[in-house]
């Protein structure tokens, strides 16, 4: 489970009560148990121990470094003073035209927005005209539905009326059954089916005619969006082209301009940059001279002031670390780090020195 710090202080404090009930109960398992638990956590904190001390010398050992006043006190500077600044907008007028670019998909953005505007404009009155003659078309188809539903009314009615008056005279007449009286029925009957013929005609030419004008309506309307398409595209191509020639014109004046100032820079930028050459590579002679002179000095005379009390503490931390360590293992450790001589500079065969004559006195001891 997840290590928990107080039930480890509980345990400790009352380790010994504990144990001392599991003895008295005659509990040896028990007795087993807590004393391995003792065991394991008395060896847990000595390796936690020298894990934390071994790594805080390596962290000492890999961050050391070497420093004067003057840069002390700079990273003292960066890390202590604070330091505000106010920011200024750019006017118009001071940038330069070579500094801004236009490019072709911002042109064609302007140019889009541009004919976007009267495209929406027309496509709405194309629209609009579009819905109006529809809806009179409508409007008239179903006119023209009513007007033959009522037709149909007016001769269902006729004939209904006229075969009651018929039926009325005959019986009057004393002829209910008679021949005549059935030729006149069927006679008005074929006038009102013909009648009916005549109205659905009437209508089917109609709703033909509709149809008609409603595929012309809107083949006129495609053809209007396609002219307004056609021109909204002309007018997009004519801005484009028109822009990008303004600015194709500007910048051939405006690069006619760089080029003398750029030759001007680069032959100026060639002159520093011969000068700059020659100062680095006396200011890197001059070094390597000095460090050469400073490495003698030292390795004759050995490190003076501050310098010397900073390698001294580094030898006494590397001293101790490594002393602490089997004699053998020491020695191999110090000559496989490959940061050690830069750290400890002259003070490294001296530990070095140290080292493996402990460890050949160990070898003497052992024989």
């Amino acid at each position: 489970g997840r290590f928990d710090l107080t039930q480890l202080q509980q345990f400790l404090k009352e380790y010994n009560k504990t144990l001392s009930q599991a003895q008295q109960a005659g509990n040896n398992e028990a007795v087993e148990q807590i004393q391995m638990i003792k065991r394991l956590w008395d060896f847990s904190e000595k390796k936690l121990r020298d894990e934390l001390l071994a790594n805080k010398f390596s962290m000492l050992f890999s961050m050391g470094f070497t420093s004067n006043p003057v840069a002390a006190q700079m990273n003292f500077n960066e890390r202590a003073i604070e330091r505000s600044a106010e920011v200024a907008a750019i006017p118009y007028a001071s940038i330069a035209d070579n500094d801004v670019k236009v490019t072709d998909d911002e042109i064609k953005a302007v140019a889009n927005d541009k004919a976007e505007s009267d495209y929406k404009s027309s496509l709405e009155k194309i629209d609009k005209q579009a819905y109006d003659d529809l809806v009179k078309l409508n409007e008239q188809r179903e006119k023209a539905k009513e007007t033959h539903k009522k037709t149909l009314s007016e001769i269902e009615s006729l004939f209904d009326a006229f075969r009651e008056n018929s039926k009325n005279k005959a019986v009057k007449q004393g002829i209910a059954r008679g021949s005549i009286l059935e030729s006149a029925i069927n006679e008005y009957g074929e006038a009102a089916n013909a009648g009916r013929a005549r109205a659905d005609d009437i209508l089917s030419d109609a709703l033909l005619s509709f149809e008609e004008k409603s595929d012309a309506l809107n083949r006129r309307r495609d053809e209007a969006l396609s002219n307004l398409d056609l021109k909204k595209a002309v007018e997009i191509t004519e801005t484009i082209n028109k822009l990008q020639e303004n600015r194709d014109k500007q910048l051939a004046d405006q690069n006619q301009k760089n080029a003398a100032l750029e030759k001007k820079e680069t032959d100026e930028n060639l002159k520093l940059e011969k000068e700059k050459q020659k100062y680095v590579e006396n200011y890197k002679a001059n070094k390597r001279l000095e460090k050469q002179q400073q490495d003698a000095y030292e390795k004759a005379n050995g490190y003076t002031g501050e310098k010397a009390r900073n390698f001294a503490e580094r030898y006494n931390v590397a001293l101790g670390f490594y002393t602490s360590l089997d004699p053998d293992v020491a020695v191999k450790a110090l000559e496989a780090s490959g940061t050690m001589k830069g750290y400890l500079g002259n003070n490294y065969e001296k530990l070095l020195s140290v080292l493996k004559s402990r460890a050949t006195t160990k070898t003497k001891k052992y024989i």
